[in-house]
């Protein structure tokens, strides 16, 4: 499978799963974005949930690919994803005692996040893991 950029940006890992996840990933937050304004309390416990369970499938397939690199970066790439979702449980929980309301601000956050992290981690981190596989032909 070939690799997809997200938005144009330079965020291609250059593994296509990987790649793919993460255009899947934005098409969540961008299918959110557009139906916030018409969710209900319901829907939006639903959509927290989607997007939170797809970021941990997610998650799970980076990391069960990389840990075998032994990368030096590894462990703060796990903290990252423990991290957000953590703060994916938070924004769920607050949503359910609706101390918190999704919203726009709450998006950008997300979609600020994921490229971050893409950029400054996963790319970087992936293209150590295929250094390392070329280097080893």
């Amino acid at each position: 499978m070939a690799s997809k950029c997200i938005n144009g940006e330079l965020l291609c890992t250059g593994v296509g799963i990987i790649d793919g996840q993460h255009n899947n990933f934005i098409k969540i937050l961008e299918k959110i974005r557009l139906q916030i304004s018409t969710l209900s309390q319901n829907e939006i416990s639903s959509a927290l949930d989607e997007l939170f369970l797809y970021s941990l499938y997610h998650f799970e397939t980076e990391e069960q690919i990389l840990k075998k690199y032994n990368l030096e970066s590894f462990p703060e790439h796990l903290e990252q994803h423990r991290e957000f979702s953590e703060k994916m449980e938070q924004f769920k929980m607050d949503c359910m005692l609706e101390k918190l309301e999704l919203n726009i601000e709450l998006i950008d956050f997300l979609e600020q996040w994921l490229i971050n992290h893409i950029k400054n981690t996963d790319v970087i981190d992936f293209q150590s893991a295929q250094k390392i596989d070329s280097d080893q032909l």
